[in-house]
């Protein structure tokens, strides 16, 4: 991603929580839309690293990664502590403060293997490869989070405001999803294809069918995986407009799949991958208004 494109990003979370905004307009909904987020960095830290590691365009994929690494940390410590900056307040429920707790010490080892990594140290494929498993890991915490959020939004709004963040969910969990396949993706080819990257084949695998049903189903509604049609035309529009970009990618990640891509398609994946978040988050300030 170019430095242009990832302000860009970072502009919309600080518009979000520009200092004006109340704690009760940081809505649960928002919270679960940040833990998403949050997942989706994970993934996005180890795929900027894999492509580092294998030396393509190897300066401006460190740089995302420091990028990366410190926005998760920023946001991590301001879910727990609060934030009077970006207009969230300290987390007060207990059992979401445990679950916090609990992602913060799957993030703090890891950190500081990135940190071993950005500073120069000798990291093989392999190392690179565990710290994929940590992001994997940091997934499954944020997907405890998000179900506790869900819960609170039921308690706090009914099945109006657990709908809504539902869907929030549904949409946030593409970010996520895309994340993945482009770190497998690479990790598949830093290893020297499927067949000895039977683990990460095996995972993308699975992953690019439910991306590609998600996609769909959100575009068009899939009431067989809990898709209704898009609450409103613009909604619609966007996750039309993913369909598209989508449709366009999937070929590379085929290619992974058959053992033939190349490293000008990984790059090519990659812009395809940070058009794809954009689309996601231009979509997500429509859900968040819901």
């Amino acid at each position: 991603m170019s430095m242009r494109r990832w302000v860009l990003h970072l502009t919309f979370w600080l518009c979000i929580f520009a200092p004006s905004t109340t704690y009760a307009e940081v809505s649960v909904s928002t919270r679960i839309e940040l833990a998403g987020y949050q997942t989706a960095l994970a993934h996005r830290l180890v795929r900027a690293l894999c492509y580092a590691q294998a030396d393509i365009h190897r300066d401006e994929n460190l740089q995302l990664a420091v990028e990366t690494r410190d926005e998760i940390s920023t946001l991590l410590d301001a879910m727990i502590e609060g934030n009077e900056a970006r207009g969230i307040a300290a987390e007060t429920d207990s059992t979401t403060q445990t679950l916090l707790s609990s992602t913060q010490k799957i993030w703090t080892p890891t950190k500081k293997k990135v940190d071993a990594y950005l500073s120069g140290e000798p990291f093989t494929d392999k190392n690179l490869t565990k710290l994929s498993f940590k992001a994997d890991s940091l997934q499954k915490s944020w997907a405890s989070l998000i179900s506790r959020y869900e819960l609170k939004s039921t308690v706090v709004g009914g099945a109006h405001n657990l709908g809504v963040a539902r869907h929030i969910a549904a949409a946030n969990r593409q970010s996520s999803l895309i994340e993945q396949a482009g770190k497998l993706s690479c990790l598949v080819w830093l290893n020297g294809g499927p067949d000895k990257a039977k683990y990460q084949f095996d995972q993308l695998s699975q992953i690019l069918p439910t991306f590609h049903l998600n996609t769909f189903g959100l575009a068009f509604s899939h009431t067989a995986i809990g898709l209704p049609p898009p609450p409103t035309f613009d909604i619609q529009t966007r996750n039309f407009e993913s369909w598209l970009e989508w449709v366009s990618l999937s070929g590379m990640f085929d290619a992974t799949l058959d053992g033939k891509v190349s490293p000008d398609e990984l790059i090519a994946m990659a812009h395809g991958i940070n058009m794809l978040t954009l689309t996601f988050t231009e979509t997500m300030k429509l859900y968040l208004q819901l």
